[in-house]
Formats: structure tokens, sequence, C-alpha cells
């Protein structure tokens, strides 16, 4: 790559960046004050990341986590206890008082990416990161009133969506040229998203929820996070873009004589992509449940499972039956037995605990797509089309200073197991009669580690006043064929290795980021390198 496409692609990124700028400038000049960082806890951001990392050092009350984005309760929670000398203090203020009204402009939030030859990010919710220049710009406005939220935070994405040195793809005619050529016809995850420049107006971050008396109701398209991992989880997070959905379920669990109990239920509509494998209706059913237990003292320790659905949706409508769906047998595939409309059901299980005097949490989840065929078959053979996670968040230095280090390590492992040679297995997102797969819009609903069979991320990070300065070290394994081994001359991997950074001065954050992948075999015999930059700038939020 020549430095010559280097500056075009930061000139790209400046050029997208003075945009938002003006876009805002005035606006925020009329912003008296707003709530610091409160508003902003998305799931899967940094601002959340950061509250668990107090949590865990004892600075904060513990909650559950294997239902986000968190209650407006934990947050007000969060905000009453925080304290004054953390050190994201000036985003984080404490406050005693208890809001019953709040009207809020939203600032304004510009994110920016480049990618030199393919496309590389993750993660990223409604942008898709091709090849080329991509950008997402949103604004809106929150309001509070006593138990009701409603919050219209709409997103603009975009993509260049170069060209680049195609895969190949040996299918017929009659399919896309762009779908996933491992699997092109088990799931919409296309490798490039037709030859146009991408763009289109989402819902973003918006919402209408109601909390009362430790429960919560909310028609949202913002992103959901199911499970206990840090930003990767296995069934549910922010990697695809956020979809319509009705949810129920508890604000921090309620509480009974044998511990903490909490739950969300989810009914969603979802998506597929223009270059989806088959011509199904295009959308479909998608229905979720999470529930956790916490011991009596809320601290430690927290166990659960996470279910979820997909099903063509009704060509007549919802009916009430469709209500049950998250809630069917665990066994016995109706589908396979004809007696059952075609569907895909994944399940995990997991656990996490947190040590305060080491500062350290731990977690795993363990989860498979579709049911088992009865109680023998789970015992027999729990592994088949399976997939497994763990991971830890360590801080150090939070307490004896104004700033502090983390390390953060996730690692997944969806490998078609030895059981492939008595028994059919997949990758953990396709599937063969939902052919869209575990996806949205054309990206999984999981974790991007676990497009193909797994990988891992490291990161180690400071944490200070001023904002936040580290770095990552990612794997991802992209092996050509499914199968139980590889070939070397079919192995493929992609390693990334990343810096990044933020800086808070009052209202506004200015981040950035920049890199390298390495993609090992991308074609046969031959490797690949991209090289991305990236910023995040936010103004009054």
């Amino acid at each position: 790559m020549t430095r010559s496409r280097l500056r075009r692609g930061a000139r790209r990124i400046a050029t997208l960046i003075a945009a938002a700028s003006a876009f805002s400038a005035s606006a925020s000049a009329q912003v008296a004050s707003a709530p610091r960082g409160w508003s902003s806890v998305a799931a899967g951001s940094d601002e959340e990341l950061y509250l668990r990392i107090l949590q865990n050092s004892g600075a904060l009350p513990a909650t559950g986590w294997a239902s986000r984005p968190l209650s407006n309760v934990v947050l007000d929670s969060a905000r009453r206890h925080i304290g004054t000398t953390h050190p994201w203090q000036s985003r984080f203020a404490a406050d005693t008082a208890k809001p019953h009204t709040v009207l809020q402009w939203r600032g304004a939030a510009f994110s920016g990416s480049w990618n030199s030859a393919f496309p590389w990010g993750g993660n990223d919710g409604a942008l898709w990161q091709g090849r080329g220049a991509n950008a997402l710009l949103t604004s809106g406005f929150l309001l509070r009133f006593k138990a009701l939220t409603l919050r219209a935070e709409p997103q603009f994405v975009y993509s260049e969506n170069t060209a680049f040195d195609p895969l190949p793809t040996v299918v017929s005619a009659a399919v896309s040229p762009y779908v996933d050529r491992m699997r092109p016809a088990a799931i919409d995850l296309p490798e490039r998203f037709g030859t146009r420049p991408q763009q289109r107006l989402d819902a973003g971050e918006s919402e209408l929820r109601i909390e009362e008396h430790g429960f919560a109701a909310s028609f949202s398209n913002r992103v959901l996070f199911l499970g206990p991992a840090f930003r990767n989880p296995l069934i549910l997070g922010p990697n695809a873009p956020g979809f319509a959905h009705l949810a129920f379920g508890t604000t921090d669990g309620i509480r009974t004589p044998i511990g903490q109990f909490s739950g969300t239920v989810v009914y969603a509509r979802l998506a597929q992509s223009a270059f989806a494998p088959d011509k199904r209706d295009g959308s479909r059913l998608g229905s979720a449940v999470v529930i956790s237990w916490r011991p009596p003292s809320g601290k430690g320790v927290e166990l659960g499972a996470v279910r979820f659905y997909h099903r063509d949706w009704p060509s007549d409508g919802l009916k009430f039956g469709d209500l049950k769906i998250p809630f069917g047998s665990l066994f016995g595939d109706r589908e396979v037995a004809g007696t059952a409309a075609p569907d895909n059901q994944l399940l995990s299980l997991f656990a996490r605990a947190v040590s305060t005097k080491m500062q350290l949490e731990l977690f795993a989840e363990f989860g498979r797509n579709d049911r088992s065929g009865g109680l023998r078959d789970l015992e027999v053979e729990p592994e088949h089309n399976s997939a497994w996670s763990a991971g830890f968040l360590k801080s150090v230095g939070l307490a004896e200073s104004g700033h502090f280090w983390t390390t953060r390590v996730e690692y997944l492992n969806g490998r078609i197991t030895s059981l492939q040679r008595f028994r059919p297995q997949s990758t953990f997102y396709e599937h063969a009669t939902i052919t869209q797969g575990h996806t949205n819009l054309g990206q999984v609903l999981g974790s991007p580690l676990l497009e193909r069979t797994g990988g891992f991320e490291i990161a180690v990070d400071r944490w200070g006043h001023a904002g936040k300065i580290g770095g990552m070290l990612q794997q991802r394994l992209m092996p050509i064929t499914g199968g139980e081994s590889v070939s070397t001359i079919d192995a493929r991997s992609q390693w990334a290795l990343s810096l990044n950074g933020n800086y808070l001065k009052g209202l506004s954050n200015l981040g950035w980021r920049a890199g390298v992948v390495r993609d090992f075999n991308r074609t046969l015999g031959h490797d690949a390198s991209n090289f991305f930059i990236g910023t995040d700038v936010s103004f009054g939020r």
C-alpha cells in the first residue's frame, strides 16, 4: 500500500470529522448542562465497561450483567453511589437527587473509519466497515418523566464499499456472488454488500421505556446484549444493527430468601440483507429469554441461561401462540419430525464470578445451536453444534491513584468437533432451513470472533482523568472449509494489532484507533494486509 493511499484515507476521515463538527457546534453552544455520561451507557460501550470495572472494585453496588443495556434503576443507583474521586469523574458525576423530569438534547456523535484493502470491523452496530471510508452520525433527544423514558437517537450510516480482491466462491449462477463462500446457502453474511456505496437511516438507540416497581417494558431499537461477556457474547451483542423489539423484564432482579432472580423476554423483527442466500420472506420473528440468579447478597456470582429463536415472520400476522416460542420444549425437534414450521434455536448456559478484593472478574459460557433429540442425546453428545467462550477482566491501581490499568481477555471456540465423523455438524451461527442464520441485515448477532470457528481478543488499557489509551490483539480463525480438520492449504486466520484511545473534555470526547490486519491464506497460498484508522467524536454527550 502506498503512502498516497494512506493520505487519501486520512483526508476522507478529516473531511467527515469537519462536517460533524460544523453540524454540532451551534447546538452544543446552546446546552448549559447535561448528565455526564449516564445517558450514553450503551450496551458494549466503553462507558458500560468503565462502570463494570468500578463495580468489580467495590466502588459501585453490584448488579446483574445478563441483560443489557442497563436499566435506569441500575444507572440511577450508580449515579448516587459513585463518589467524586474516580478517574472519569468529569463524565460520570455523582448526584444524590432523584430525577423526575429530564429533557435534554443528546448532542451529536460521529464515528468514522477507513480500510485500505478489505472490510474490517466488528461490534459496530449499524455501521458496516467496508473497504474505503465509513461513517456514522447520530443526534437526538432524551425525555425522562417519572417512570417514562423517551429516547430518539436515529443514526445515519455510510460505507464507501470500494471494490477489493474477491474471495473465490464456487456456487451456482442463481446465487449472489457476494455470499459467504464457505456457507453460501446457510447464512446471510455477505463478503461485500454489492458494488455501490451503502447508506441508510437507522433508528439507532431509540426507545420508549417504562420502569416501575422493579419491572420494565420497552418498545426499542437499542442494541441488546445477552450473557456475561464483556464485548463478545455467544448469542446477542452489539455487532449487528439494532432491531425493533418489545422487551419485558426486571430492572435489577427480584429478591427472595434464596437469591436474586432476573429475567427478560424479547420479541423482535429481524431482517435480511439484499444478498441473502435464498428468497425467503425476508423477515423473521426473533424471540429471546434470559434468566439469571445471584446469591442473596447479590455479590460475587451470577448463573444464568439465554435462549434465542428464529422463525419466519407469520404471513397472517402475530398471534398469541407466537408469544410462547422462547419457552418451547428443550428436547424433541418438531421441525425435524415434520410437525412444526422451520425454526432455529440457540441456547447457552453461563456463569460469572467477581472478587472485589482482587478486582477480578471471570466468566464462561457454553452454547448449542438447535435442541437435543432427547435427554440421552444431550448426555451422550453435548458438544454437537456447540460453541463456548471464557474470559477475565482484571484492574490494577484503581484505589491508589487517579488512573488504573485493565487487562481484558476473551476467547471463543466454535470449531466443529470429532462428532463430524458420525453426525453432521455446522458452525454455530449457520442454519440449514432458516438460511439467514443467526444474523440481522447481513451481520452476525453474536460475536464477530465467532463468524467462522472462533478467536480471541486481548486488550490492555490505561484509564485516567483525561480518558483512556490502550492496545488490542485479535485473532479470528476463518478456514475455507468448515470440516473437523483443516489442511494447511485451506487454513486461514486473521490477526489484528491496534492502538486506541480517547480524550475527554467536559461533555466532549475525541477517540482514535489505528492498526493493521494480516489475513493469512486469504486466497490459496496468498496472504493480504489491511491498514485501518478510525475516530469517534462526540459533543454534548
